[in-house]
């Protein structure tokens, strides 16, 4: 009933990625602008609450990171530089019409060389897609840390989400809330890095330090899968656990939902992506509930 809302949605949005400006671009300004008025205007998508990639990511022009010289530790030569021809143009032309819009963000990988396999990917490439140059021996298993379990790495990785929140903000764009990792639980072909659950309750506390100084909240996610016990085996951790505050749910995690809710109430639950079946993206999946 309308006159009885079973919970409060906090906002709606999209993402922001290179290929979206992209294709943007291909069109006359007069064109682009009525685009992005049809997705951020009230009378449009009315798009307040709206995702950015730390990083590379499967629907980026290439993979990278903002700092790939081994052992930075210092990050002397951290540079969100890959981002300044589309992202950053994206989310400004966005907050030009929507000057009130939200933003959270997460890494698909980190650095390279804080990974345990050196490869931007967990997995081989998908049938049809293009080999992406993993070898059998670097590949990790969804369950498994694809990240060096190590306090040092834990640090600086932390002050690497530091330095993209401040770099951003002395962009002009505010980053106020953070997933230590997009689908931690699986092993792709693009950018991507697993967790097991244990390696994210140890890295939480790491990311907190930086975070919190700067009024970033941490959001768990993405969880993928339709297990709530990965979700509670962090949560309930004595360090870790009141650190987050709330999960990121998508696919068969909807089927985690209601364990998820029972659990742990005190967490904001975010959809953080529309299934999209085989990426045909036709009205079969715009049907799909």
């Amino acid at each position: 009933m309308l006159d009885k809302p079973a919970q409060l949605i906090d906002g709606i949005g999209g993402a922001f990625s290179e290929k979206g400006w992209q294709a943007l671009s291909a069109l006359s300004p007069t064109l682009r602008q009525q685009a992005m008025e049809a997705l951020f205007l009230p009378a449009g998508a009315n798009f307040s609450l709206c995702r950015s990639p730390i990083g590379g990511n499967d629907i980026a022009k290439d993979f990278y990171s903002y700092d790939e010289v081994d052992g930075d530790f210092a990050l002397q030569h951290f540079s969100v530089e890959p981002d300044s021809k589309t992202l950053i143009p994206f989310i400004h032309a966005a907050q030009a019409i929507r000057p009130d819009l939200r933003l959270w963000a997460s890494p698909w990988s980190p650095p390279l060389w804080m990974k345990t396999n050196k490869h931007y990917a967990q997995g081989p490439a998908w049938a049809g897609m293009s080999p992406n140059g993993i070898r059998p021996e670097q590949i990790v298993k969804s369950g498994e840390d694809g990240f060096i379990q190590e306090d040092r790495y834990f640090d600086v990785y932390a002050r690497y989400f530091r330095r993209y929140i401040e770099t951003y903000r002395e962009l002009g764009i505010r980053v106020d809330r953070v997933m230590p990792q997009n689908e931690f639980n699986s092993s792709h072909p693009f950018p991507s890095c697993c967790w097991s659950a244990k390696g994210l309750a140890r890295f939480i506390p790491h990311l907190h330090r930086e975070m919190q100084p700067l009024g970033v909240d941490i959001v768990l996610g993405t969880l993928e899968r339709s297990r709530a016990d990965i979700v509670s085996a962090i949560v309930n951790d004595p360090v870790a656990g009141v650190l987050i505050k709330g999960v990121g749910v998508q696919w068969a995690g909807k089927g985690a939902l209601e364990k998820i809710r029972e659990e742990h109430p005190q967490l904001t639950i975010w959809s953080s992506e529309q299934e999209c079946g085989n990426c045909s993206n036709d009205w079969h999946y715009a049907r799909y509930g």
